[in-house]
């Protein structure tokens, strides 16, 4: 016959479990930390792309607009608009 389950028994069970839970919770916090610090990389990274982006597009816009403007203004002028 098995022996019978004693309070002690059941404490070392408790406590066993306890440890676990205390265990994965410190690894979830860990992983938690982990998270949140390449969440702030990816934040610097997503707002120094978009500075680079907005940079890039002046540029070109700026380019586009000299590459175009003395052609535009000698095309409305010769059709008698003034600009």
């Amino acid at each position: 016959m098995a022996d019978p389950v004693t309070i002690a028994d059941i404490y070392a069970l408790f406590e066993a479990s306890r440890a676990e839970a205390d265990r994965r919770s410190a690894e979830a916090d860990r992983r938690a930390a982990e998270a949140e610090l390449r969440l702030q990389r990816l934040e610097r990274v997503a707002a120094n792309t978009s500075r680079e982006v907005a940079g890039l597009t002046t540029r070109w816009g700026q380019f586009v607009e000299n590459l175009v403007e003395p052609a535009v203004v000698r095309m409305f002028q010769e059709r008698g608009i003034e600009v």
